[in-house]
């Protein structure tokens, strides 16, 4: 019988030691960055027949980057510092981001590997982590729930409304009930919504911890005698041994009815049975993302259920369930969670009262006119026209404010991607405090002219596309300055670019919105250029605490700052981080629906409106 003392030399040698058990080991990919991590094996011989059990960590915010002794701070590695045994394998890799969140989709890769290369009872396979570890495990255990025979977060929180996926996952919660950086009531959703869908969980609340949670839970012997009870069960059915959801099947001559010839409108109808509908996007040569929007009509009243195609590392249906009007579009607010089921959900109708459903609320030319309506006697605002698309639609530049000696040329920009809808209401908000005479709106007048696009992708939007990595790319994309790689394709993008050296452009900032779904995107966060400007990172650094301070509990959570020394040319933040005299270029994201969090229309203008206070704190270099 081979020896796994063979497989421990191996790791020693091809990697650095921590000390005579954790060994450092490299896993590489060709489209991320190399994630380390520590390999612990146990001290067992001869080896089990079935291999060993093995327990992966993921750790906290403050252990990332690339100094891998950080790793040893806490959890299970900590504990092998000190010279605990444990009778399984314990792979605690390195976040090589800061600021980041967790790589699911890497996290598998690795694990993929650890089984082909490593003797690992592949049915008792458990995953840990703790703090953004914590939210790091909820939703790769959620991604792949047939992967893991135990869970255990600690002090972290996750996507509610997915969470029935987990059904056939034992899982052990903990979290101290004064934590002051991830508030319990985090874990406290994720555990309640367990519990109604009936799954086998246990949840530990430490009346007196705060944010450290994980040195009690992983100093308790029973966490690692119940996970050891815990054993995957052999299944080759997507449904884990369960029936499959019955779903209607006989023929109907009750009507359903369903357009997407209205602005905005897309889908593909698959096909309807009954009262169930199956639909897909319609990609329109894009990459596969997650973009639809339809009006459904029935003859006669009652529930129907939409089904989407299943995505492993996304969805098609939002935190808060999909965007419902009863009037036509012009008023919008959220369907919920609870009508979610996995990819699909369920609606009720009235008899012949068309309702539109989409992925997210629609923010079309309409909502811009209506705002350019209500404020055309407006002194401070002047719309003048930018560029003609390639389909002829107008794309309108707003400017508020005048130029003078002092006032810095500002541009903001929106909807570069079509379907990014929310950040457009956050832009509007900002609009309007900028153009107002309150003493926000002067105070920033006072500093700043503002120049503004508010939807940049004009044809994109009202034909309904996704826009984002349209082929052969998108308008973010777009921004090609380089004789030798060509020119842009977009007219609004080559006026765009004008605009740099026309306005003297030296803050630019580009709303967006990132995926629907990932939880590390329910957080407003900003990307872009970290060195270039030579001021940038602590300029949006300073804008980033005025959000914190300004946006109240109701908002997404955040806000971080997550900019990259590396380039990515052709994007709008690159291109006007190297203008002559630029102080700021950054994108904001701000997410679609954060669970739990007010994201209608009115609130999201009303963040756009603290925004512009936030803006005002700062002192820009």
């Amino acid at each position: 019988m081979i020896r796994f003392c063979l497989c421990l030399c191996l790791a020693v040698v091809t990697g650095q030691a921590t000390n005579a058990q954790q060994s450092v080991r490299t896993h590489k990919a060709e489209d991320r960055e190399p994630l380390r991590y520590l390999l612990y094996t146990p001290q067992a011989e001869p080896q089990p027949a079935d291999g060993f059990p093995l327990v992966l960590f993921l750790h906290g915010g403050g252990e990332g980057g690339n100094d891998i002794r950080k790793v040893t701070r806490h959890g299970p590695p900590k504990l092998i510092e000190q010279g605990k045994q444990f009778p399984f394998i314990v792979v605690s890799p390195q976040n090589p981001s800061e600021t980041q969140f967790w790589d699911d989709q890497q996290i598998i890769r690795l694990l993929d590997e650890l089984e082909s290369e490593l003797p690992v009872d592949k049915s008792r396979v458990y995953l840990t982590g703790l703090s953004r570890g914590g939210y790091g495990a909820w939703r790769t255990a959620i991604q792949n729930p047939d992967r893991f025979a135990a869970l255990v977060p600690i002090s972290g929180g996750g996507a509610v409304p997915y969470a029935k996926k987990l059904i056939d996952v034992p899982t052990w919660v903990f979290h101290g009930a004064k934590d002051p950086v991830i508030p319990i009531v985090e874990s406290q959703r994720m555990v309640d919504a367990l519990r109604e869908a009936g799954c086998n969980i246990k949840f530990t609340i430490y009346p007196e911890a705060k944010h450290d949670a994980w040195t009690a839970a992983y100093d308790n012997p029973e966490l690692y005698k119940w996970m050891l009870d815990q054993k995957l069960a052999v299944s080759t059915s997507s449904t884990h041994g369960k029936a499959p959801r019955d779903q209607p099947t006989a023929k109907t001559e009750e009507a359903v009815s369903i357009t997407t010839d209205f602005p905005g409108g897309n889908a593909i109808v698959e096909k309807i049975e009954g009262n169930v509908v199956t639909l897909k996007p319609d990609l329109r040569g894009g990459r596969d993302w997650f973009y639809w929007s339809i009006e459904c009509q029935v003859n006669s009243s009652r529930k129907l259920r939409f089904v989407l195609p299943e995505k492993k590392y996304a969805s098609n249906i939002g935190m808060q369930g999909p965007a419902i009007s009863s009037d036509g579009g012009q008023t919008w607010d959220w369907l919920g969670a609870a009508s979610v089921d996995g990819s699909a959900f369920e609606c009720a109708f009235e008899a012949n009262r068309p309702l539109r459903l989409s992925v997210t609320i629609p923010y079309m030319q309409s909502n811009l006119d209506r705002l350019l309506d209500d404020q055309q006697s407006n002194k401070h605002l002047t719309v003048t026209e930018l560029a003609e698309t390639r389909e002829g639609r107008l794309v309108e530049l707003l400017q508020i404010g005048q130029p003078g000696a002092g006032r810095i040329p500002v541009l903001t920009t929106a909807r570069h991607h079509a379907c990014e809808t929310m950040a457009s209401y956050l832009l509007e908000g900002f609009l309007q405090a900028a153009m107002s005479d309150t003493e926000a709106g002067r105070t920033f007048r006072n500093r700043y002219v503002l120049f503004s696009v508010p939807i940049v992708d004009k044809d994109g939007v009202h034909n309904g596309d996704q826009g984002k990595n349209r082929n052969p790319h998108d308008h973010n994309r777009d921004y090609i300055d380089d004789p030798l790689g060509g020119q842009p394709l977009y007219p609004e993008v080559t006026a765009i670019m004008k605009l740099r050296e026309a306005k003297g452009i030296r803050i630019a900032v580009d709303f967006h919105c990132p995926t629907l779904w990932m939880d590390y995107h329910q957080v407003i966060y900003f990307v872009g250029p970290k060195d270039v400007p030579v001021h940038n990172h602590a300029n949006v650094t300073q804008l980033a605490g005025g959000i914190k301070a300004e946006f109240p509990e109701t908002a997404p959570r955040g806000c971080l700052v997550m900019l990259k020394s590396k380039r990515t040319p052709g994007h709008f933040s690159d291109y006007f981080s190297r203008g002559k005299n630029t102080m700021m270029a950054t994108t904001l994201e701000f997410p679609y629906a954060s669970p739990g969090r007010e994201m209608t229309p009115n609130a999201c203008v009303g963040y756009g409106q603290m925004l512009l206070r936030a803006w005002n704190m700062a002192e820009y270099r």
